[in-house]
């Protein structure tokens, strides 16, 4: 696994697998997916395992650079990244303010 090279402009999306070419199912992962669709963004999806995320992403001397890797987390297209899904939706309605709507609710003014 580890980290490819990012298309220009392209933003890769790591999705958790239960093995290799078996089906995503974290719903965890589900609304920076969402965000992603309603953004209308192009993007490219990854397979990790849990296997990948304990051994190839986790550790300070990783790419991740955090002791604890987990989904979702995105390559960004300068090559940083970015973990935590709310985190990652907050990225996308500021790096891409005019695509669509919020992917997360406003608060409410009183």
């Amino acid at each position: 696994m580890g980290s490819k090279a990012v298309q220009k402009n392209r933003i890769v999306f790591y999705d958790v697998v239960g093995g290799p070419g078996k089906p995503f199912f974290s719903p965890a992962t589900i609304r920076c997916r969402l965000a992603l669709l309603t953004k209308g963004l192009e993007f490219e999806t990854r397979e990790v395992t849990y296997s990948d995320l304990r051994f190839v992403w986790s550790g300070k001397d990783k790419p991740l650079g955090v002791e604890k890797a987990t989904v979702p987390f995105i390559q960004k297209p300068d090559g940083g990244f970015l973990m935590d899904s709310l985190e990652i939706v907050l990225w996308l309605d500021q790096e891409y303010p005019s695509l669509r709507q919020r992917s997360y609710p406003l608060p409410l003014s009183p």
